[in-house]
């Protein structure tokens, strides 16, 4: 038996009046407006609680806090190694002007470029090198036709100097068509 019941049964023993059915009544839609409003108190402790759960706690906190000062850290460690390497590796004022001193100005590599072979020529060149060793001569060779070549020179200009000239010839001929 329901609470509600007990206490209508001893309402109903007591009093018999209209008003005491009317104060019954009063107090069953009381008590019943109660169970409502307790079961809408109890869905609510239930949604409160469910987000309580869904929450993290003052540990979990702590937790993510010092792991992320971890991850800080040793980002903050990386960074300044980085720093140092590439303080290290970088160029100072004095070697970045010596080597702009030694770097060629846009005049000289014009000179350049215009003195320099073109492929043509290197090929002609190539062919002329090729053409002259396949026909060289022996040291020995050389000089035995040089030799022969001198020789030769010397007899031809023997053998023209003992044949009269041309002019020679001429005044001969005057002379012998004026004696005659």
């Amino acid at each position: 038996m329901s609470i509600l019941d007990r206490i209508t049964d001893d309402l109903n023993s007591k009093m018999n009046s209209s008003e005491h059915i009317n104060q019954i009544k009063q107090i069953e839609s009381t008590i019943t407006d109660l169970q409502s409003t307790i079961g809408m108190n109890g869905m609510k402790i239930e949604s409160q609680q469910s987000k309580l759960d869904s929450l993290v706690t003052v540990d979990e906190v702590r937790e993510a806090i010092k792991e992320l000062r971890n991850d800080f850290s040793k980002n903050i460690k990386e960074l300044k190694e980085n720093v140092t390497v590439l303080d290290k590796n970088k160029a100072n004022v004095e070697s970045t002007v010596e080597a702009l001193s030694l770097k060629a100005d846009a005049d000289l590599v014009e000179k350049v470029l215009q003195s320099k072979a073109l492929k043509e020529e290197v090929s002609m060149i190539k062919d002329e090198i090729k053409e002259l060793t396949d026909n060289r001569v022996e040291r020995d060779n050389y000089d035995s036709y040089i030799k022969k070549v001198k020789n030769n020179l010397e007899d031809i200009n023997k053998e023209l100097s003992l044949k009269s000239n041309i002019k020679d010839v001429c005044k001969l001929m005057d002379l012998k068509a004026n004696l005659k």
